[in-house]
């Protein structure tokens, strides 16, 4: 078929399914593969198909996926999306903000979200419809922004005051419809769990991870956070259990991982 609903629709979201899978599983070399065939399924036409903006969101997950891994160099060297496609751009900067804040460059990282915020405040963005579902880019831009306030608090040495940001992100993450491959991934939850055992709050991490575990079942990132939750308050056993579990969610993985967050990546 070469309708722009199939082109633009379809055929990047079973690639999108691919990078999430991977991602799921820490396989970075296949989630970045996978991300970026999401992106290159897509011309310029029909990403400015007539309400087919969700080409937008295939388009910005190279940058997703480049998160979820820390791939800061390779966000900070991304070219940036057309200006007429506000969507993209955004989210553009949301990686780039987070690249700045997790190299040491919170200032730099302030400027990213205050791009991001000149393009939420746009009017266009209230009406762009994922498969005729209005409001869906406005959502995820929300929780981007969220997401970027969090990590620059974190930059700049406010983990306590990173948390109610981040907790405000995991609501608005939650209400987002649902979807499969979820709008939005990687979770909020996996920055706020590292947080909150940052800041000592082991109970809350664990808490945080069960939550997303109910989410996604058996992933390897909140598998690795809440068994640091369990050790931080001395339940050892437990620990161990998950511990297993986490080694069996992880065994296509080509990084290794110390918690939830993209810091604790190192190659296998």
């Amino acid at each position: 078929s070469d309708s722009p609903i199939y082109l633009a629709g379809y055929v990047p979201h079973n690639w999108h399914f691919g990078w999430v899978t991977a991602a799921i599983e820490g396989w970075r070399e296949q989630a970045f593969a996978m991300a970026d065939g999401t992106a290159a399924q897509l011309s310029p036409e029909l990403l400015r198909a007539p309400g087919m903006a969700v080409a937008q969101h295939f388009l910005v997950q190279p940058i997703f996926a480049r998160v979820r891994f820390g791939a800061w160099d390779e966000l900070l060297a991304a070219e940036a999306p057309a200006e007429d496609l506000p969507y993209a751009r955004a989210l553009w900067h949301w990686g780039r903000g987070l690249a700045l804040a997790a190299t040491g460059d919170p200032a730099g990282a302030r400027a990213e979200h205050e791009a991001l915020e000149a393009i939420r405040s746009d009017p266009s963005l209230a009406e762009m419809a994922f498969f005729g579902q209005s409001g869906r880019g406005a959502q995820v831009l929300a929780i981007a922004e969220r997401s970027l306030a969090g990590d620059i608090a974190v930059a700049e040495g406010d983990l306590a005051g990173a948390v109610p940001i981040l907790e405000e992100g995991v609501a608005l993450e939650d209400a987002l419809p649902y979807n499969e491959p979820p709008d939005w991934y990687p979770p909020v939850r996996h920055a706020l769990g590292a947080v909150q055992l940052e800041l000592g709050r082991a109970a809350d991490a664990e808490a945080t991870y069960r939550a997303d575990l109910e989410a996604m079942r058996e992933n390897g990132w909140a598998l690795a956070g809440l068994e640091r939750a369990l050790r931080d308050q001395g339940r050892d056993e437990e620990a161990d259990a998950v511990a297993a579990r986490f080694a069996e969610a992880w065994k296509h993985a080509d990084v290794t991982i110390r918690g939830s967050r993209v810091e604790a990546v190192a190659a296998r």
